[in-house]
């Protein structure tokens, strides 16, 4: 099986593909497997144990810097299928199954041979999404995170009564619903709004003279 960063697979022989399909008018897409069993054999509760690790480390083998990928049980970083292969020779070794892509945040899953999403690895995309893009997380980058981890139900986290005062008050910051969110805390957001939200989306309002809804059903007795 061939290895490899979404990336380095459309630059590569899934370019050929791509173009093979394209020519024929077929469609192509490189999509994940979302229920990957082997998730579960890794230890992500203390995101704390990736601290060390940057996106530009080198491969622990042939210093490359650049397409490499970080092994999500032991941590060893190593360079993709098109370099040297080293993160390939990696699991033939270890069997550790999963990889982060430093290049595009994707993760592979090498017993699947396979893409994978899956909810248990949203904190882990954050994290090096931060390490890789700098800065905090904020709405835009929650939302982009939202798209990758499109359609998955993230799993429950500790209800609300079971959370110390402190621990409250920061959920209900700014910054503590985007945490909430992501970590499973929060699952239903409501938004409160103004009328101009949806009168400026071409809704009625109730009183606007010639166009609310009270004009329109005055006549109505």
């Amino acid at each position: 099986a061939e290895y490899m960063g979404i990336i380095d697979y459309l630059m590569g022989k899934g370019g050929s593909k791509l173009k093979e399909e394209m020519t024929e008018e077929k469609g192509f897409a490189v999509e994940p497997k979302r229920n990957c069993p082997h998730v579960k054999s890794l230890n992500l509760a203390d995101l704390h144990q990736f601290d060390s690790i940057t996106v530009k480390d080198p491969c622990h083998e042939c210093k490359n810097i650049g397409a490499n990928w970080v092994c999500l049980t032991c941590h060893t970083v190593a360079c993709s299928y098109y370099v040297k292969k080293d993160m390939q020779k990696h699991h033939e070794t270890t069997k550790h199954p999963i990889t982060l892509s430093f290049s595009d945040l994707s993760f592979w899953c090498y017993e699947c041979e396979s893409y994978i999403k899956a909810a248990a690895l949203f904190e882990v995309y954050s994290l090096f999404q931060s390490k890789k893009f700098g800065g905090s997380t904020t709405i835009g980058d929650l939302a982009a995170a939202m798209k990758v981890f499109g359609g998955l139900e993230i799993s429950a986290g500790p209800k609300e009564a079971e959370l110390p005062p402190v621990e409250k008050k920061k959920l209900f910051s700014y910054q503590g619903v985007i945490d909430g969110i992501i970590a499973g805390r929060i699952k239903r957001v409501a938004v409160l709004t103004g009328a101009g939200i949806s009168t400026n989306a071409g809704i009625p309002d109730f009183r606007s003279p010639g166009s609310g809804l009270y004009l329109s059903l005055i006549h109505i007795s």
